[in-house]
């Protein structure tokens, strides 16, 4: 045994010393004072993981609010149209029963050929529209 003492790489064994109590209580007090930060961190990034959790909720709730005005608006808008477009067929309806109660025939035939000319040209336009989406 004693020859492995002096060879190089060997490392001899040292007996521990003992520590004094103030070294002792020192360590302790430190690991005390790191497992205090620890839980300290531990409680912060729990509040922070919170705050995401709350804000993300606030957002997604102001998101869906946003969106369902933005639908009520489409529909308010489509329901508008369809009244406006109603309102003009009942117009020139009314206009063709009195150029027919008038005895105004040929104008009658005319406003049923500019709205047949109308509806196709506009037919043709969004047929072109979408077809080339």
């Amino acid at each position: 045994m004693n020859a492995n003492k002096n060879l190089p790489g060997h490392q001899q064994i040292r007996q521990p010393q003992s520590l004094s109590n103030e070294v002792v209580e020192k360590i302790i007090n430190v690991q005390f004072k790191e497992i205090e930060l620890r839980e300290k961190e531990f409680d912060f990034r729990k509040q922070q993981d919170s705050n995401q959790l709350t804000y993300a909720r606030e957002s997604i709730k102001a998101e869906m609010d946003d969106r369902q005005c933005e639908r009520n608006h489409h529909i308010y808008k489509i329901k508008m149209t369809f009244i406006f477009v109603l309102f003009l067929i009942l117009v020139i309806f009314g206009f063709m029963a009195m150029f027919s109660y008038l005895g105004k025939d040929h104008i009658a035939s005319s406003i049923m050929t500019a709205i047949s000319y109308a509806f196709t040209g506009i037919s043709c336009f969004y047929l072109g529209k979408y077809k080339g989406k």
